[in-house]
């Protein structure tokens, strides 16, 4: 991962730690490379529109926020997704997750059940739902639906749809709740999120499932969502699992919302240690 916080100030990270590099721009070159960059990939960044995500021709991940939302200089960050794994057998051979574990989950995927993937950032959640969607029986349809592309599934049967902002009218913007609508329309036997949709929950979490593919009538669902730690993750998506029904007054509203959440399992929380290394 590569980032710039000011033209003299241009960071890179090596196995896991940030380095001050002897890379010293002009901030008309900084301006000029990210117009370059964005170039291919029909997104902008400007007064309007001061924040922007796109996914470079490369694979990478690029991010550029501009002032006056940061305090003088463009903030550019690059993130090459690096793939270290792609079945849960590998996850396995890093020391990742256990074997049993990853049995367990690989069960889990083959059965049709619905998935969490949580963790902070840079904790290998994307790997990880890489891995879990390696144990996709291959005769099944996939659809996925993010932000920007970042999953690579080997699955013969796969979709992939991306949001897109808005023009300089303002108008053509496709949210992450119009992809889940349509993917629907494609009649999946699988559909994968990368935090779909955001809210602030009465606990401080940002839920990543708001307009979850469940509310829709959708199984088999794996998804990932972002959160430091698992408790919190518990706690808050009980806070936010939608009724379906009236509550009895003898079992209490919070009670009948743990029974809906109860859909959602397994939970599978990343997390890294030492800031090099991954553990699920």
């Amino acid at each position: 991962m590569n980032w710039i916080n000011e033209p003299g100030r241009v960071f890179v990270a090596r196995r896991g730690r940030s380095e001050l590099t002897t890379t010293i721009l002009g901030e008309a070159q900084v301006r000029d490379l990210v117009e370059r960059m964005l170039k291919t990939t029909g997104r902008r960044v400007d007064l309007s529109t001061p924040f922007v995500d796109a996914m470079l021709p490369d694979g990478s991940r690029l991010h550029v926020v501009i002032p006056d939302i940061t305090r003088r200089h463009w903030s550019v960050n690059i993130r090459k997704f690096v793939l270290s794994a792609n079945t849960l057998d590998e996850l396995v051979m890093l020391g990742t997750v256990t074997d049993q574990a990853a049995r367990f989950l690989e069960a889990a995927i083959v059965a049709g059940l619905n998935v969490i993937v949580a963790g902070g950032t840079q904790a290998g959640k994307t790997t990880l739902l890489n891995c879990l969607a390696g144990a996709i029986p291959a005769k099944e349809r996939v659809v996925t639906c993010e932000e920007v592309f970042e999953l690579q599934l080997g699955l013969p049967d796969v979709v992939a749809m991306q949001t897109r902002q808005p023009n300089l009218e303002g108008t053509g913007e496709i949210r992450l709740r119009r992809l889940v609508k349509e993917a629907l329309r494609m009649r999946p036997d699988r559909l994968l999120g990368r935090e779909i949709g955001t809210r602030r929950t009465s606990c401080g979490l940002t839920a990543g499932l708001r307009v979850s593919p469940l509310n829709f009538g959708a199984t088999n669902c794996p998804g990932s969502l972002l959160c430091g730690r698992l408790r919190v993750l518990a706690e808050c998506i009980v806070c936010w699992a939608p009724p379906t029904r009236v509550a009895s007054p003898r079992e209490g509203r919070w009670s009948h919302r743990k029974r809906e959440c109860s859909r959602h399992r397994p939970w599978g929380h990343a997390a890294r240690v030492d800031d090099r290394d991954r553990r699920l």
